[in-house]
Parts: C-alpha cells; structure tokens; sequence
C-alpha cells in the first residue's frame, strides 16, 4: 500500500480503476472478424480516477482507494 504525505484531503474517491485504451484514425469503424491497423494509440486511466482527476483539477485535495492491479501500475507510471 503505498500513503500520500501532503495536506490533509477534502474528498475520498473510491472505486473500481480501468485502464482505458483508445484507438484512432481508423479509416472505418472494424466489422466482427476483421483487423485493422490504427497510426494512433493512447491510454489513461479510466473509472474512479476519472473523478478524482477532475476533482483535483478543480482544486479539491483528493485521494483515490482503488483495488486494481492496473491502478498499481499505473500509479508507479505518474
């Protein structure tokens, strides 16, 4: 478990985390079966943090208690 040290938080978010992956410039949206190949690729995170980020962005002291193996990965990654 890892514990932030800062000030004191204003709002506890909790929930599940997803890793959200997107995919664009697709020439055409893929039909069942098919395969296509996309110049652009990017992902974030998704779920709970969604909330917390735009809390935070807005100025809220926030913290996120997630249960997800892709939340510890990506809380190593910022």
């Amino acid at each position: 478990m890892t514990v932030a040290s800062g000030p004191t938080p204003r709002l506890l978010t909790a929930g599940q985390l997803f890793l959200d992956l997107v995919f664009a410039d697709l020439t055409a949206a893929p039909r069942l079966g098919e395969e296509h190949w996309t110049p652009a690729f990017g992902w974030g995170p998704g779920g709970i943090a969604n909330y917390a980020i735009a809390a935070a962005r807005l100025g809220v002291d926030t913290v996120l208690c997630a249960d997800a193996l892709v939340g510890e990965s990506l809380a190593h990654q910022s």
